[in-house]
């Protein structure tokens, strides 16, 4: 079943972890200070990806929509 993901504006800090990780799901977007999702809902083969994502961003800003 397909999930979607999201980054929490307020508390994103721009680090890059996510991007690092996943980076055919989140992009860096200065203008916006916070990153952002490129795909979503997010495939099935990228899901480890997201996983690892949320496990490194220093400020916990990504997760499931669904969780």
């Amino acid at each position: 079943m397909p999930r979607e993901v999201e980054v929490d504006e307020m508390t994103c800090e721009l680090h890059g972890k996510c991007v690092e990780s996943a980076p055919d799901v989140f992009k860096l977007d200065a203008d916006d200070d916070w990153s952002q999702v490129k795909v979503n809902p997010v495939p099935d083969a990228l899901y480890e990806q997201v996983e690892r994502a949320i496990l490194t961003c220093p400020r916990q800003s990504i997760r499931w929509k669904d969780a």
